[in-house]
């Protein structure tokens, strides 16, 4: 059902609920380049819509995926996305008790699946040094809080970061305007970033789009870096805390 012969399982690109480190060209979806996301610590759709572009409302819309990306028959009986059905008009939940049994493993990935930086070590219990400092201090005064806000690092809406290019492609069945605000938890194993996968290291990121006209020198860029790597479960927001987006 997932996919002919067993070739392709969700696992395979997420791998114990992480990602491949992998850029997919998702275009034949109507999407594009796109980077694989961990879904560590999302508990499902707790943060909002899912994906880059936005385009799923439930988790239970990966149907779609299953059907026309891994080839498989699906978990509901049939083609469910036909006509004017897409991922964001369609209530997928309840078709199928696999699909939400699938959903339920997805949305139980909270706190506890977030993998622990190795750098982790001075935010509980341990000594920070001054370059953990500053860098945080750079974190907060040039505007990364704005959008990775909050103990969940997102603000759960999109922006156009200017990283958007014609490989971009669409999103949500139109123009792709604006990307999710990924999480910054787990920076130091999520490899490559952006939505395309374009800056392979952290230090790439400050080459692109908004992100290259933050006004850091380059010792402020380093801390902010170092800052960037430590972010793991012990900075990720509790289970039972309300996301206020």
């Amino acid at each position: 059902d997932i996919s002919p012969e067993g070739y392709i399982a969700c696992a395979s690109c997420h791998d114990d609920g992480g990602h491949d480190g992998m850029t997919w060209d998702l275009t034949h979806l109507g999407e594009g380049l796109r980077n694989t996301l961990s879904l560590r610590g999302t508990s499902g759709t707790r943060f909002g819509h899912l994906h880059w572009s936005s385009n799923f409302d439930e988790v239970q819309d990966f149907e779609i995926q299953i059907e026309q990306l891994n080839g498989g028959e699906g978990l509901i009986a049939g083609t469910t996305f036909t006509g004017n059905l897409t991922p964001l008009t369609h209530i997928t939940a309840g078709e199928s008790e696999e699909l939400d049994a699938l959903t339920a493993y997805i949305s139980s990935l909270g706190k506890g699946s977030v993998l622990l930086s190795p750098a982790s070590s001075c935010y509980w219990g341990g000594v920070c040094d001054s370059l953990a400092y500053s860098g945080g201090w750079q974190f907060n005064t040039h505007g990364c809080a704005d959008c990775h806000a909050g103990a969940a690092f997102r603000d759960g809406l999109n922006h156009d970061v200017g990283t958007i290019t014609e490989a971009s492609g669409q999103g949500a069945g139109s123009a792709l305007t604006a990307i999710r605000t990924p999480t910054l938890i787990e920076l130091w194993d999520t490899a490559p970033y952006f939505h395309d996968g374009s800056a392979q290291t952290l230090e790439d990121v400050f080459e692109r789009g908004e992100h290259a006209n933050m006004g850091l020198d380059e010792r402020e860029k380093m801390n902010l870096i170092y800052f960037l790597r430590h972010i793991d479960r012990h900075f990720f927001i509790d289970d039972d805390e309300v996301f206020a987006p």
